[in-house]
């Protein structure tokens, strides 16, 4: 009988308990999802950025703010629009950032992005009594070079804006956008490449005058950084019928600028004769030509004849592939040349403008046996 009634309690008990509902039983709220993913497009104009996203969604019908960060520092919040302009940034300069998207309750989504500025334009060069002038179309890109001592220089490009003209030299391709070949009038230069799109062969029959003309043929070779630390240049004389040869070896920076530079001749092509040797320091500043030559025409260093900027090269000795002044990243400090114990020796100083280019330049120059004398040069922007 006692049993029976601990059964009865039990059961009175749990039909007490199953009817009555806690208020801890309510179902749960529903959690809170992120924002919808996004995507980012810049446009670089300059040295200013836009940044252009599309919206991030919040799935809940909240509002959505953003963030921006540059560079690891927040310098934008609590935007609603989905675009932001970056401005007064450094020239040349690569930047990374990112957006995150922020609903009401605090969860996020991020996008990043990066890009790189552009250049400040180079409009003219004092160099030793003579000016370059460069003329830009409405998109900035080059379409004229002038000298003031010679004739001008125009830039013409094809539907897929690589440079087909460019003063006297006319340009050709291959299916995979190198150059083909390089005519300037006295000689045209065939170009061969390697399986990374080195140049390797340059070969050209070049005019010097109506009835004397040579054959040059260069051979380039490369280190592991894909930098150019050999040239051999033959050079057949079809008055005199002989070879005579040219072995260039550069040598490089962190910074990918040549800091030496050693030349030997041959008549054989296996015994050189004393090297010239030069070294060169730089600063830590951009080249103003730098960009226009690799950027604003396509082109290569190797192509670029530094007597005669933006004109290329096929005649014998000037291979050019060193003219460090023009296709250099940085801007030369110091140079110094040495040939059997004679030297001559440059000391570069410069202004520089607040975005870092130079404005101004005292070149200081001294030479075994010569008085020194001291030239300037000077860019405008």
């Amino acid at each position: 009988m006692r049993n029976e009634k601990i059964i009865l309690i039990l059961m009175v008990a749990a039909l007490w308990t199953g009817g009555c509902k806690n208020d801890d039983d309510s179902d749960p709220a529903p959690e809170n999802q992120v924002p919808e993913s996004f995507t980012i497009n810049t446009e670089v104009d300059a040295n200013t950025a836009r940044l252009i996203w599309s919206r991030a969604n919040d799935p809940e019908g909240g509002k959505v703010k953003y963030a921006i960060f540059l560079e690891g520092t927040e310098i934008s919040e609590g935007l609603t629009d989905t675009t932001f302009t970056l401005s007064d940034l450094t020239y040349e300069q690569e930047y990374s950032g990112k957006v995150v998207a922020e609903d009401s309750v605090g969860a996020t989504v991020e996008q990043a992005f990066s890009f790189t500025t552009g250049f400040m334009f180079l409009k003219s060069h004092e160099v030793a009594g003579s000016e370059y002038f460069l003329e830009y179309d409405e998109d900035g890109m080059l379409v004229n070079v002038e000298n003031s001592g010679s004739a001008t220089n125009q830039v013409l490009r094809n539907g897929n804006e690589q440079v087909i003209k460019l003063g006297a030299s006319s340009f050709t391709y291959n299916s995979g956008g190198l150059i083909k070949s390089v005519d300037d009038g006295n000689g045209e230069g065939l170009m061969q490449y390697d399986s990374q799109d080195r140049l390797i062969k340059m070969s050209a029959t070049y005019n010097i005058t109506p009835t004397y003309k040579v054959r040059v043929i260069r051979d380039h070779t490369y280190n592991a950084q894909d930098q150019l630390v050999q040239v051999l240049e033959e050079v057949y004389d079809f008055y005199y019928e002989n070879y005579t040869y040219t072995r260039i070896e550069l040598e490089y920076d962190s910074k990918g600028n040549v800091v030496r530079e050693e030349s030997a001749s041959s008549s054989d092509g296996e015994t050189y004769g004393t090297p010239t040797v030069t070294t060169y320091t730089y600063d830590t500043s951009k080249n103003p030509w730098y960009t226009v030559l690799t950027e604003q025409t396509n082109l290569q260093p190797l192509y670029v004849e530094s007597n005669n900027l933006l004109n290329s090269t096929l005649s014998m000795g000037n291979s050019v592939v060193y003219r460090s002044q023009w296709t250099s990243r940085n801007n030369i400090k110091s140079s110094r040349t040495e040939y059997a114990g004679d030297y001559h020796q440059r000391e570069y100083t410069y202004t520089y403008n607040e975005e870092g280019y130079p404005l101004t330049l005292q070149v200081d120059v001294s030479s075994s046996g010569y008085e020194p004398y001291t030239y300037y040069q000077r860019w405008y922007y």
